[in-house]
């Protein structure tokens, strides 16, 4: 309002002559310098401020260590914005029939469907094929883990091959198996017995040698448990005779007790483990790798995993708040929450945006077209259930891979990243020129190989 006044001030003083208005111009400017000084200001310094704040501006939007809240910009409807594309670099396959799809990428190689009768294969990175398979599971696509791939190729056999497609060992009378973790496999297993067979859960290693010995138990009627990865030297493993989950180390010994009717993963010093009180109700609680309780089961609502400290709990009312590691509450309560992961979390407030907190807990990032998303916290109090993925330092959301802070990168990805690698298998209402591209994507968004199909 000053300077308002004071350039009124100036144009009086300088008047306005019908010509010559190079000069007066001159001696205006010369009029407002004095004003700026008069009133304390530097104009050629307010420049340079405004300069550096929109410097500052632009940087918000990849940090928020500047105390500024980025604005994410996901939105279902941009999502073609950020779609893999063809280069000249691309290796294009033909095909007839079907469109193929593609599995995920692991021990540098993915999985190809090619559909009919034509079965599948095992591809490189470079869509070079490398030995064929038909898959007969009709509900995912095979991958390798541990350089190694378990298949049934007759009842109750199952066959171990490598990244070549060279077959490891045979291994008879099993009735079924989970693929390798960490470098181990469970199988169910017959077991010739009079007067009846038994059936046994057993391990083995990359090689089909049985391991663990000491873990071999009758199995019974139960399935065949998920495997669990090993964790600060520490996995899950389940005991059928006592119906408990009990911990391992990497050399097979059990190092806690079977006591917990459910147990995950060990994760930032602790492990998420359930038991039963007197009156047969389930409560979760936190166990160190000793198996000592560091936070009594109490909860109720299944709980997430510890993660930079802090993990998510659910009260009966279905609202979120976090802890630390000694049990205490150290947030206000949310909606919605995911854990932490690389130091931020993501959580809804009904009737505000989706919004990425750190483990101040302040809000770093709004996402304000995220919707419909599900969240693992609150959820049915049996098992999560997340749209979103974490896998190392990327976030997905859906099949879009995103930064931490909700800036769109990619899409669509089939499944994360691994070794660079990903499958995208784009269906037409996701392409920009309404046409289906299915093959593998590097981290650039290119595609190193590509299905087309042929022409005539």
């Amino acid at each position: 309002m000053k300077r308002i006044y004071a350039l009124a001030l100036g144009l009086l003083l300088a008047g306005v002559p019908q010509t010559g208005s190079a000069q007066f111009f001159k001696k205006l400017g010369e009029v407002l310098n004095e004003v700026d000084k008069a009133l304390g200001e530097d104009t050629s310094k307010k420049e340079n401020a405004s300069e550096t704040a929109a410097a500052g501006a632009k940087t918000s939007t990849n940090t928020a260590s500047n105390g500024q809240i980025h604005q994410g910009n996901y939105h279902k409807n941009n999502l073609k914005s950020v779609s893999p594309r063809r280069t000249s670099a691309t290796k294009l396959v033909s095909y007839d029939g079907d469109t193929p799809r593609v599995g995920a990428f692991s021990d540098g190689l993915a999985y190809v469907q090619t559909g009919g009768t034509k079965g599948g294969y095992f591809m490189d990175a470079q869509g070079n094929k490398v030995f064929d398979y038909h898959n007969g599971n009709l509900v995912g696509l095979p991958a390798f883990s541990s350089g190694r791939f378990i298949y049934c190729a007759k009842m109750n056999e199952i066959t171990l091959v490598d990244t070549k497609g060279q077959v490891v060992k045979k291994i008879p009378r099993v009735l079924s198996y989970t693929q390798f973790v960490d470098g181990v496999a469970t199988l169910k297993v017959d077991v010739p017995a009079k007067p009846f067979s038994k059936t046994y859960v057993m391990h083995i290693n990359t090689n089909g040698d049985f391991i663990f010995k000491n873990l071999n138990c009758e199995a019974g009627l139960e399935n065949l448990k998920p495997a669990s990865p090993l964790r600060e030297n520490r996995a899950a493993v389940y005991n059928y005779p006592a119906k408990r989950w009990a911990y391992r180390d990497a050399n097979g010994k059990v190092v806690i007790a079977p006591k917990f009717t459910e147990a995950k993963d060990f994760s930032d010093g602790l492990a998420l483990v359930a038991v039963k009180d007197d009156n047969g109700t389930q409560k979760w609680g936190y166990i160190d790798t000793t198996g000592v309780f560091v936070i009594a089961p109490k909860y109720t609502k299944l709980p997430g995993s510890f993660s930079d400290g802090l993990a998510p709990v659910v009260n009966k009312e279905r609202k979120c708040f976090f802890i630390d590691k000694t049990g205490n509450i150290v947030s206000k309560a949310y909606d919605l929450v995911t854990e932490f992961h690389n130091g931020y979390a993501i959580v809804e407030e009904y009737g505000k945006p989706t919004q990425v907190i750190n483990t101040k807990f302040e809000t770093v990032a709004y996402i304000p077209y995220m919707r419909n998303f599900s969240y693992p916290f609150p959820c049915d109090g049996t098992e999560a259930t997340s749209d979103f993925i974490w896998k190392g330092e990327d976030v997905y959301f859906g099949e879009a891979l995103v930064t931490p802070l909700g800036d769109m990168v990619l899409y669509p990805v089939d499944v994360p990243f691994e070794e660079g690698y990903a499958p995208c298998n784009m269906r037409t209402f996701q392409s920009t020129d309404d046409k289906e591209h299915t093959g593998l994507i590097n981290r650039q968004g290119e595609f190193v190989v590509e299905f087309v199909p042929n022409e005539f």
